[in-house]
């Protein structure tokens, strides 16, 4: 992404993706509506809090992608290979087939289902930190945060254990955005190729749980009706995809980028391990504070319309940045300051509007669960490593660490005891 005549840094540097809020502090600051290239595709930018929100949740702004002014692969490069699937689950579609369709999920999606995965997550999150105890160093994401996103959404939809390991190979080209060393041929070829095996592994999957339902959330949606009848091949495919890859990569990421944060700031840390009822609202504030979506999925003005005085013609891509929106001094006291007490966390880390993350009630319970006994279990721990050397993924979209070295006891216990799973497992770049 480029934008001529101004000091930002290219959106792609280790600089930007390592602390990109400075940059969207100086577009909120100068022009929180502006037009910018991405892959030479014009697109407007919007950063500050109360236009993000307009876009997230007004219909003049549309998702359906035979409304964008030029092809799918070209507006957003990232998404290639992904258009046979875009438009057939709840995030690229508008009323009515989205009405239809988010009915269906949320017919199964429910939080009472939702509230019943509980002993479950602990049970997953407890046996991760058994490695904890052994170990004087361990990468968090790699080794805790991406195993509970994995065996959580795949308990979930109902995939056997021993059909899992393929499951991280195959999403992560599917999130990644293009960077310096990744031409976007080289991108598009490889989410290609990991969405054929993934697809061609849930649709056998589908059928197979159509002969034989069980109590899952996959045979859930197979069974699901309306007066439209049941969600078509395609349709399912596509919403187990979108589970899988938007619910679980995100979840990961905010995981990481929790932690970090609350590394970052010790006292807040300790605040919580006094006060385990702060952490309900900790966690709405850690979203807006260091969440793991930065951009929203694209939209496209369905007639002209005015944001913060500059109007954008009809048929032109929006992004909404939700990561500057949520740190937008017009609507957040000191929002560059983590503060777990924070009384009321209006943030967009979930969307807004009828596309509101059908998935945030389960994000929540598993970033309660995981963070407060993160916090509960190891109250001496330390990041491993200087802050610097930590890398975050090439990505303008998602937010999130390739990896989280921490000394889960602190740096004073001898390396010499670290157990055989102190480090390894990490994500690798993207």
């Amino acid at each position: 992404m480029s934008q001529s005549g101004s000091a930002l840094p290219g959106f792609y540097s280790r600089e930007f993706v390592s602390d990109p809020y400075a940059a969207y502090d100086y577009l909120r600051r100068t022009g929180p509506v502006r037009r910018v290239y991405r892959a030479g595709v014009p697109v407007w930018l919007v950063t500050s809090y109360d236009e993000v929100r307009l876009v997230l949740t007004d219909a003049r702004f549309v998702k359906e992608p035979a409304r964008w002014p030029v092809p799918i692969e070209e507006a957003d490069p990232g998404l290639g290979g992904l258009n046979r699937f875009v438009g057939k689950h709840l995030l690229y579609s508008d009323p009515p087939r989205h009405t239809r369709l988010r009915r269906l999920v949320s017919a199964t999606f429910t939080p009472r289902r939702v509230a019943g995965y509980e002993p479950m997550i602990r049970t997953v999150v407890d046996e991760l930190l058994k490695q904890f105890d052994a170990c004087d160093e361990i990468d968090l994401v790699g080794r805790f945060a991406v195993p509970i996103g994995t065996t959580v959404i795949c308990e979930m939809l109902g995939i056997p254990a021993a059909e899992r390991k393929d499951f991280r190979r195959w999403s992560l080209p599917l999130v990644s955005d293009h960077g310096p060393a990744r031409s976007t041929e080289e991108l598009a070829a490889g989410r290609r190729a990991a969405l054929d095996q993934l697809s061609e592994y849930l649709g056998a999957l589908i059928r197979h749980k159509r002969a034989r339902p069980t109590s899952d959330l996959l045979s859930a949606l197979i069974e699901a009706r309306d007066g439209d009848g049941r969600l078509s091949e395609p349709e399912l495919i596509a919403m187990a995809l979108l589970l899988l890859i938007a619910g679980h990569e995100t979840t990961v990421n905010f995981i990481g980028n929790a932690t970090l944060a609350l590394l970052d700031h010790p006292d807040q840390a300790e605040l919580l391990r006094r006060r385990p009822d702060l952490l309900p609202g900790a966690i709405e504030e850690l979203v807006r504070y260091e969440g793991s979506v930065m951009i929203c999925s694209l939209r496209v003005t369905g007639e002209p319309v005015e944001l913060a005085g500059v109007l954008i013609p009809e048929g032109e891509l929006v992004m909404a940045v939700v990561a500057a929106a949520d740190r937008d001094p017009d609507r957040f006291a000191d929002p560059q300051r983590l503060d777990v007490t924070r009384p009321s966390v209006p943030h967009l880390g979930f969307g807004a509007g009828i596309h509101y993350c059908v998935g945030a009630p389960l994000a929540r319970l598993q970033s309660r669960i995981a963070i407060g006994e993160l916090l509960r279990r190891y109250p001496r721990m330390e990041p491993a490593v200087p802050r610097h050397e930590l890398t975050w993924h090439p990505s303008i979209t998602l937010r999130g660490l390739n990896s989280l070295p921490v000394a889960p006891h602190g740096l004073g216990r001898s390396a010499a005891t670290a157990g055989p799973l102190a480090m390894g497992g990490a994500r690798g770049g993207r």
